[in-house]
């Protein structure tokens, strides 16, 4: 492309890792051409080469909230409407310093 992003944020881990694959074929360096996010944390992106920028999700605290939810059902207890955030963690990495 003549007008190249300066970055790009995919929905996962993996196809940030497919975009810097693809990037390095086409001779297009990361980060200093092209800067690279993605999401999951999964153990892949720390080894990569380079290493992906990533946003973690607290899968642990999503877990125990979505078990605390299905004991509440198992219980017969009334599930109240609510919105429960948990917070994510940026990562920083070589894929986008």
């Amino acid at each position: 492309m003549d007008d190249r992003p300066e970055g790009i944020i995919t929905a996962s881990d993996v196809l940030a890792i497919e975009v810097a694959k693809a990037s390095n074929l086409k001779g297009i360096k990361i980060p200093s051409e092209l800067e690279v996010i993605g999401f999951d944390d999964i153990g892949l992106a720390s080894i990569y080469n380079p290493s992906i920028t990533t946003i973690a999700q607290p899968k642990y605290d999503m877990g125990a909230a979505a078990l605390n939810m299905l004991v509440d059902l198992i219980n017969k207890k009334e599930l109240k409407k609510k919105n429960i955030l948990i917070t994510p963690k940026l990562i920083i990495r070589e894929s986008c310093p």
